[in-house]
């Protein structure tokens, strides 16, 4: 496997240690110092601005074999994902793959916890293969609590593959007083930082062009008080000896004073361009010549000076400039005090206005090379946020392109509610951002509000907009099991996007292949998906991964296991190749599941337990449905206790979330494992409770109405076996009517235990042939047998043939074989295969035209109506029924379509 690459939402520059000047002093006692420190846990370089904290630790880092990393932080730092990304990607940068998991952690789509995040560090780094010296440059710039905490806790229980040194302005809120009394600390303050009047003068004979008079120079040292920011302002700002005098005069109070006198003095001592670029300049976080000729515009000073030169000067004057070791070597920052005081005689001699035309630009110039976030920081400096929100309008789909959510969700972050309720792109990326994070009813409100905002404009703006509402309009009507309408809503979508816009076309694509399957016609489902998929040009992006996941959710709702297990191979493949992390989480969710419904109880436990010891780097709700089904497994393994344990990460994992959907699911769950396990009570607790509204597609492994219908059916009180009946016919309805054949076989199984209780034996008997015939074809075992003795006595003395009759062999023989203690074999693969499509597991075929009235029937049509579309008479449409509901073994067209379905016969008709 490839290393990992360093986030593209990382500066990479703020990984490289800033060079050493070449008028520095060297100073071997604190290099000492530091080096003792080493194998304490935390060294802390703290004092105020300008006395050389980094120049120091960079020399130390330079002057040791040692592995190090660096981190230049700046404010926007202050978070806590952003923070990590940094940190991980420095170690990684050091010892590449060293934090596999923190690193998967701060890539997933939340981040969990502070403790588990503190947990994951910890055990990464103590197992580090070499000691790593990690620096924390300019630390003062964090001020987020929950960065402070999982600083404070991983020093608390230190590793022993990190040192950590820090820099800071001011002691950080580290529990330094406990680290000092344990011996855990090493510290350089402002006192053993400050110049001795040797190193002054050293300084001073380094960085002049003349020579000094010796009392001159103990005067100046006396003044600077060995601050060695002064000392570099004053070489700056003077000429000669002369000079000297005037500049030690003006020091005449505290070091902020002092260093805006001399900022003053260096900036008078330039030329009118040089002037306007140290100033103009002092807007930027960090520059480049181009960026620096955008800021100063066009006028007098970039016709005499350009940036290039500009910035030349600033290197060969040794100004209080960092190189940022780019690739190119083109990136630099001022040192944060000068900046700060350059950006106050910029506020003193330029109007706000003025300021904000220098933003504006600078914003443009970013927005035009990539740099988003700093297109937004920069348009938000010059007060117009509605131009931030344009910025992120016009980039929302690159940035989607390249699955970067998190830098989505902090753009937004920064976006006012009201600004972005008042946008139709802003809202519609809204609903984009809630359903990457499975939030379905946030997800259709913000379209909904995007619509009321579109209303009936035609102009290009809202045209270009059409694709996506349609896109995420197909997504709602699919939650809302309306097939046809999901599939028109979806094709609009496919047709109206622009080839570029990846994500979305590859969403819709997924829809409209989703719907193709829901109305029955699973064949041009995945013909759709398979065409997309043959398409070279997209191999190895993520819309691939998202055409086959859509394939494996079709193949699941078919209940076609074998081809799930087959998409899943190739899942995992394509997330090996490429590193895509949710993408092998993906395989190995539909693998796991795939074993788990075939009995193949070792493989279900082995890809499931890959996924649920994931965690918080994998996506929420395949965490959930990963670690349900694990649930399911240990307790066919007779795992009871681990089931629980499982149960409860889900319900820990989706209380933190605050996802109502998964809230809800995980403490159905939590009723599903109390029933199994015989606390009857607990579950019916929460089926009092519990609203089967609204049922949503199958699309995943667990369905909580499932759960309620067995409760009720459980209490088996008249009135609880009446409500049981009503939800499941309810779901049967549902599930028939959207073909999704995987949760049809298990509301027909429980609907069989049901009539079977209830002394209907042949209504029974038909619902569990139907089950059996819809199971066998994708070599569904582990749900029938899960449903217990009741069910198994019934399986036996099912009388089919064919297929289904092999299968209902296949059922009884793994139950007996768990009865003698032998869980979970693997089955033969040779008798898994799907039936060929050309077949009819019927005695007795349906003819042609018993099809064709078949698939009328499916979609709730009259007779009267059947009889318009086929242009034959009622009385002919219902000689057709009877000879269909005979040859089916049912008694009405609803068991009819289930059943049908069940066999593929649909997909015939």
């Amino acid at each position: 496997m490839p290393a990992r690459a360093v986030p593209s939402s990382i500066l990479r520059t703020k990984l490289h240690r800033p060079p050493v000047p070449r008028d520095f002093v060297p100073r071997p006692a604190l290099l000492a110092r530091l080096e003792e420190g080493r194998q304490r846990p935390l060294s802390l370089i703290c004092a105020p601005a300008g006395y050389g904290k980094s120049t120091l630790v960079s020399h130390w880092i330079e002057a040791t074999d040692a592995v190090s990393a660096w981190v230049s932080l700046d404010d926007r730092d202050d978070d806590l994902r952003t923070f990590l990304s940094y940190l991980t990607a420095a170690v990684e940068q050091a010892l590449p793959d060293a934090c596999p998991r923190a690193a998967a952690l701060v890539e997933a789509p939340e981040l969990p916890p502070v403790p588990i995040l503190v947990t994951e560090l910890t055990n990464e780094w103590d197992a580090l293969a070499q000691r790593v010296t990690l620096v924390l440059d300019d630390y003062h710039w964090i001020r987020s609590g929950a960065v402070h905490e999982l600083l404070g806790a991983i020093l608390a229980h230190p590793p022993r593959g990190v040192h950590l040194a820090v820099t800071s302005r001011r002691d950080p809120p580290l529990s330094l007083a406990v680290l000092r009394a344990k011996g855990a600390m090493t510290e350089v303050r402002e006192k053993d930082l400050r110049f001795t009047e040797g190193e002054a003068s050293v300084f001073l004979g380094n960085a002049l062009d003349f020579a000094l008079d010796p009392a001159a120079a103990a005067q100046l040292v006396r003044r600077a008080e060995g601050w060695v920011a002064g000392l570099r302002m004053v070489a700056l700002s003077v000429q000669n000896e002369h000079e000297v005098q005037h500049v030690v005069g003006g020091i005449h109070s505290t070091n902020t004073y002092v260093m805006d006198y001399l900022v003053s003095e260096v900036v008078a001592h330039q030329s009118a361009a040089i002037q306007e670029y140290l100033l103009t300049t002092s807007v930027l976080d960090r520059f480049c010549a181009p960026l620096c000729d955008v800021a100063v515009g066009e006028g007098q000073a970039t016709r005499d000076v350009s940036g290039d030169q500009f910035v030349r000067w600033l290197l060969d004057a040794n100004v209080f400039v960092v190189p940022l070791a780019d690739e190119h070597r083109q990136w630099f920052r001022y040192h944060h005090l000068f900046r700060q005081l350059l950006r106050h005689q910029l506020e003193n001699r330029m109007e706000t206005d003025g300021i904000a035309r220098v933003h504006e630009r600078v914003s443009d110039w970013f927005d035009d090379n990539g740099y988003y976030e700093d297109a937004v920081h920069h348009a938000l400096a010059a007060g117009d946020p509605t131009a931030a929100a344009r910025v992120v309008a016009r980039r929302r789909n690159a940035l989607m392109n390249r699955e970067q959510w998190d830098v989505l969700h902090r753009l937004f972050a920064r976006l006012s509610v009201d600004l972005v309720a008042t946008d139709p792109a802003l809202l519609i990326q809204a609903a984009w951002n809630a359903e990457n994070r499975v939030r379905i009813d946030e997800m259709m409100e913000r379209l909904g509000q995007a619509e009321v905002l579109l209303g009936g404009e035609q102009d290009s703006v809202h045209a270009a907009l059409e694709g996506e509402v349609a896109a995420l309009g197909a997504a709602r009507s699919y939650y809302r099991a309306d097939a046809r309408g999901a599939r028109d809503l979806a094709q609009r979508a496919v047709d109206a996007l622009p080839a570029d816009a990846l994500s979305t076309r590859g969403f819709a694509a997924g829809v409209l292949s989703l719907a193709y399957q829901m109305d029955g016609d699973y064949a041009e489902a995945t013909t759709r998906l398979t065409h997309e998929l043959e398409d070279e040009a997209r191999h190895g992006t993520t819309l691939h991964a998202r055409l086959l996941i859509s394939l494996a959710l079709c193949q699941w709702c078919e209940g076609d296991l074998t081809g799930v297990l087959r998409t899943a191979r190739r899942l995992r493949v394509l997330g090996d190749d490429f590193d895509l992390a949710q993408t092998r989480f993906f395989a190995d969710y539909f693998r796991g599941i795939s074993h788990y419904h075939r009995n193949e109880l070792d493989s279900a436990e082995q890809a499931l337990s890959a996924v649920v010891e994931g965690a918080y780097a994998v996506d929420r709700n395949n965490f959930a449905h990963s670690a349900f089904a694990l649930a399911m497994t240990h307790l066919a393994q007779g795992r009871d206790q681990d089931a629980e344990r499982v149960s409860e990460a889900v319900v820990a994992r989706a209380t933190e979330s605050h996802n109502a959907l998964l809230v809800r699911h995980a403490h159905a769950f939590v009723a599903e494992l109390a029933l199994r396990l015989g606390h009857t009570a607990e579950a019916e607790q929460w089926a009092v409770t519990f609203d089967p509204d609204p049922i949503l597609p199958g699309l995943r492994f667990y369905v909580p109405q499932l759960t309620l219908a067995k409760v009720l059916a459980a209490q088996d009180t008249p009135a609880s076996r009446e409500r049981a009946v009503a939800v499941l016919e309810r779901l049967e309805d549902f599930f028939g009517t959207t073909h999704n054949t995987r949760v049809l076989t298990d509301v027909l199984a429980v609907r069989c235990l049901l009539e079977a209780k209830q002394g209907n034996r042949e209504a029974a008997r038909e619902k569990l042939e139907c089950a059996i015939v819809a199971g066998a074809r994708g070599g569904i075992i582990r749900p029938f047998i899960d449903l217990g003795p009741p069910l198994m006595e019934l399986v036996g003395g099912v009388d089919l043939r064919h297929d289904a009759a092999q299968h209902v062999g296949r059922i009884v023989a793994a139950y007996h074989d768990e009865r003698l203690g032998v869980v979970g074999a693997p089955a033969d693969p040779a008798v898994l295969r799907t039936p060929p499509s050309g077949s009819q597991p019927l005695m007795e075929p349906l003819s042609n035209r018993e099809l064709d009235v078949l698939g009328l029937l499916a979609r709730r049509l009259s007779n009267k109506e059947i009889a318009g579309e086929l242009h034959i008479t009622p009385a002919t449409v219902k000689r057709h029924t009877v000879s269909i509901y005979q040859k089916l073994s049912v008694h009405g067209r609803r068991d009819a379509v289930v059943k049908a379905s069940a066999l593929g016969l649909l997909q015939r008709a």
